[in-house]
């Protein structure tokens, strides 16, 4: 909730929370997102299969996870992780200054 929370704060419309993989890939499938925060872990499913469809269209994403980074790290080698909980200014330097110059240059 502090994650939906603080990033309304920053004036972003939320897609989410999801707790399934199932219920992420028909949302994505159905809305335009910019950029997304994925639990590692839904509902005992790993959150690959949505990071590859946002990666495949070059939409910035990070990670959220209790595991270790290199749980992670074997598929999506890039993905930044983040550790849970994550902490408002985190929220906000991804969203508000990393994630637009990311997909800025994954549009090249």
């Amino acid at each position: 909730m502090m994650m939906e929370q603080t990033l309304r704060e920053l004036d972003f419309e939320v897609v989410g929370p999801f707790g399934t993989v199932k219920e992420a890939l028909a949302a994505i499938q159905e809305t335009s997102v910019d950029a997304g925060i994925l639990d590692i872990n839904l509902g005992g499913e790993m959150a690959y299969p949505i990071a590859r469809v946002l990666q495949s269209r070059k939409i910035p994403f990070v990670f959220m996870t209790g595991y270790a980074a290199e749980t992670v790290a074997v598929p999506f080698p890039d993905a930044r992780i983040f550790q849970k909980p994550l902490e408002r200014e985190t929220l906000r330097e991804f969203f508000v200054t990393d994630a637009p110059a990311l997909a800025a240059a994954y549009a090249r």
